[in-house]
């Protein structure tokens, strides 16, 4: 998703050297600190400093310089609040300000807190299918498969293959055009 309106860059720059970066701005980009979430259960409703949505219940707190919040997973119009706040840099001052924050409408914290079971329940029934297919052994059989085709796949070979593909049907095509004009044009103007 793009980010929303007002969030930090993804890339640092402008302050040269920040962050203990060799050099003194020469053209290199400063180290991106990344967030340090933890999991916070939030009493009285907030707001999440991703997708302005209302915040109540679990979501997760950034102890690094940012501070923000942001949702367990479902946010407001959002997949997934963590992850994708997760992808920004973590920077002081950068955490949502009032014009940014989303505005409270009646039944907001009920469909959070519906958001919020739907997101557990799909972390529990990935998980239950993971270990199903991992006890199945779907998972070393994929791997076998996987092992097998770059064993077997060789580029050279399949280029070549497919240049002689491309000759080939440029013959049958060719030939088929010749026939067609014998066939069609020959008795018209006879021999």
């Amino acid at each position: 998703p793009s980010p929303r309106p007002g969030a930090p860059p993804r890339r640092g720059g402008g302050q040269g050297g920040r962050g203990g970066g060799k050099g003194g701005g020469g053209g290199e980009e400063a180290p991106h600190r990344k967030h340090d979430m933890k999991e916070k259960i939030f009493l009285a409703p907030t707001w999440c400093d991703f997708c302005g949505g209302i915040l109540v219940g679990s979501g997760y707190l950034c102890k690094g310089p940012c501070g923000k919040k942001c949702h367990l997973a479902l946010g407001k119009d959002t997949e997934n609040c963590h992850a994708s706040l997760m992808q920004e840099v973590c920077e002081a001052g950068c955490a949502a300000t009032k014009d940014q924050r989303g505005k409270y409408r009646f039944g907001d914290v009920t469909k959070q807190v519906a958001r919020d079971i739907k997101s557990r329940i799909k972390d529990q029934v990935v998980a239950l299918g993971v270990q199903e297919q991992r006890e199945l052994g779907k998972f070393d059989k994929v791997r076998e498969v996987t092992n097998e085709i770059r064993r077997l796949y060789n580029q050279d070979v399949v280029l070549r293959r497919l240049y002689l593909l491309q000759v080939g049907t440029l013959v049958c095509i060719y030939v088929a055009i010749y026939a067609f004009v014998l066939f069609f044009a020959w008795p018209l103007h006879g021999p």
